[in-house]
C-alpha cells in the first residue's frame, strides 16, 4: 500500500478535477458510508479509481432519478408540477394538513425564529435559495465534524463529559452538518452549514417540529413551512425507493397513515410495484437454478467457467451440462434474477415514472 492522499478533502479536490466539475453531496456521503474514502486514504491499490467510477455510476442514478421525478438517492420533487385540473390530493389530506400547520405556526419558538430571523415578514417561495445562499455566506464556513481516539472519559458532579484523547491517535476528517431546502426548481438541495449561525438555528427549529410535532414532514418541507408558511402535505402513503447500482434488491420503504383501510393500502403498492416492476409478472426460479445461482456465486472465483461447469456437472450429475456457454449463461441469468428481480429500470427513470408521478410527488407543499 502507498498512501497518496492523507485528507478527505485532498481526495474531493482530486475527484473534481478528474470531473471538472463540483461533487454532489449526498453522493460523496454515501460513498463515505460505503467505505470507498476510507479505502484511498489507507492507500489500497487502485482505491481511486474505483471511487471515481462508483461516483460516476451513482451520478447517473442520482441525475436519472431526478430528471424522472422519482424519489430515490435524494433526489426528490418538493412542490407538484403545475397543472390546469383540480389537485389530485385527496380533500381529507388537505384538510388535516392545514389544521396541523396552522396549530404549529402558534408555537412559541416558531413565532420566535420568524420574528427574529425574518422580521416577522415571511418569505415568497421562490425566495427560498437565495436567502439560503446569502445567510450561508453570512454565517461564516460550515462546521466541520472530527473523530479522534478516545482513552477514557471523567463525568463531573455537574453531568460535564470530559474525554481524555490518545496522543497516538490522529484527527479523522468526519464530514459536515448539512440542510435540505426546496430550490426554485422544486427540487431537494442540500447545503452545508453552520451550527452555530442562522442556518443552524433553523435546522435545530426544524428538527424540533419534526420530532416533537409533526413527524410525517420532512426537513426540506419543514424549512419551507418555517420561511414562508407553506403547508405540507401530508399523504396517506408515502415511499422511497433504494437502488443499489452495484446490483442487489431494490428496496421499498413505505410509511403509512395508520387510519388507512388495508384495501386502500393495498391499491397504493400496487401502483408503487406497477412503477417499479412494470407490467411483468416474475415466474419463481426453478429448484435446478436456485443451486446453481448459489453454486456460481460461492465457486466461480479463480475458476473458468468451463472448469466450474465440471465442477458443478460432478456435484449435480442429474442438472449436468455439455456446453459451457449455456452454462454460463443460465448462471449469470439466474444470479440476476435473483438480486434484481424484474426491476424495470426503464419505467423507474424514465417516461413512464415521470408520467406516474406526476400526480402524486412524494413530497409537496400547498400554497
Amino acid at each position: 500500500m502507498r498512501k497518496i492522499y492523507h485528507l478527505e478533502e485532498d481526495i474531493k479536490a482530486a475527484v473534481e478535477k478528474k470531473l471538472g466539475k463540483k461533487v454532489i453531496e449526498v453522493i460523496w456521503k454515501v460513498l463515505k458510508e460505503d467505505g470507498y474514502i476510507e479505502e484511498v486514504l489507507g492507500g489500497y491499490e487502485n482505491a481511486f479509481n474505483l471511487l471515481l467510477r462508483r461516483y460516476r455510476v451513482e451520478e447517473k442514478v442520482y441525475l436519472e432519478g431526478a430528471r424522472a421525478g422519482v424519489g430515490i438517492y435524494g433526489a426528490q420533487r418538493l412542490f407538484p408540477p403545475p397543472k390546469k385540473e383540480d389537485s389530485p390530493i385527496p380533500k381529507a389530506d388537505i384538510v388535516l394538513s392545514k389544521l396541523l400547520a396552522a396549530k404549529v405556526s402558534k408555537l412559541p419558538f416558531v413565532k420566535q425564529f420568524r420574528r427574529e430571523v425574518l422580521g416577522g415578514k415571511l418569505l415568497q417561495p421562490d425566495e427560498i435559495e437565495g436567502w439560503i445562499q446569502a445567510t450561508k455566506e453570512q454565517d461564516g464556513p460550515p462546521t466541520r465534524y472530527a473523530k479522534r481516539r478516545v482513552k477514557g472519559v471523567t463525568v463531573t458532579e455537574n453531568l460535564a463529559i470530559i474525554p481524555s484523547f490518545d496522543e497516538t491517535s490522529d484527527w479523522e476528517l468526519v464530514g459536515s452538518e448539512y440542510l435540505s431546502y426546496p430550490s426554485k426548481s422544486g427540487w431537494v438541495e442540500h447545503v452545508a452549514i453552520n451550527v452555530d449561525g442562522i442556518l443552524g438555528r433553523l435546522k435545530r427549529t426544524v428538527h424540533r417540529i419534526i420530532t416533537f410535532y409533526c413527524p410525517a414532514w420532512q426537513e426540506a418541507q419543514t424549512v419551507a413551512f418555517v420561511l414562508t408558511g407553506q403547508v405540507p402535505i401530508i399523504p396517506r402513503v408515502r415511499y422511497s425507493v433504494k437502488l443499489t447500482s452495484s446490483g442487489g434488491p431494490c428496496w421499498v420503504t413505505l410509511k403509512f397513515d395508520a387510519r388507512i383501510k388495508p384495501q386502500d393500502l393495498a391499491r397504493e403498492y400496487s401502483k408503487i410495484r406497477r412503477k417499479i416492476m412494470g407490467n411483468s409478472h416474475a415466474k419463481p426460479l426453478t429448484k435446478k437454478h436456485q443451486e446453481l445461482a448459489v453454486f456460481a456465486a460461492e465457486h466461480k472465483e479463480g475458476l473458468t467457467w468451463e472448469k466450474l461447469m465440471h465442477k458443478w456437472n460432478k456435484k449435480f450429475p442429474k442438472w449436468a451440462y455439455k456446453n459451457y456457454r449455456l452454462f454460463c449463461r443460465d448462471a449469470i441469468g439466474a444470479i440476476n434474477r435473483l438480486l434484481n428481480g424484474k426491476v424495470n429500470y426503464a419505467s423507474l427513470l424514465g417516461s413512464e415514472a415521470q408520467k406516474t408521478t406526476a400526480t402524486r410527488p412524494p413530497l409537496e407543499l400547498m400554497q
